[in-house]
């Protein structure tokens, strides 16, 4: 049976200077909705990883969305 405390999976994976996230975990750190992202994705810097150029298959570096909203 599990827990609900248990974490759930990893949804980004983070090196020495960037952390590469997928929409769920950048809206957590944008503090904003996941909808709201999905309202405006593709303008952000994104690359794709496995199969298909859709959300799904969407990654994000923390730092150069961050640097292209400052912008």
């Amino acid at each position: 049976m599990q827990h609900s405390s248990l974490k759930r999976k990893t949804r980004y994976f983070r090196g020495n200077n960037f952390e590469i996230v997928d929409i769920h975990r950048l809206a957590e750190i944008l503090l904003t909705s996941t909808s709201t992202l999905r309202k405006g994705w593709r303008r952000l810097p994104h690359f794709y990883v496995g199969e298909g150029s859709n959300l799904k298959s969407a990654r994000f570096d923390v730092k150069k969305v961050i640097k292209f909203l400052e912008e």
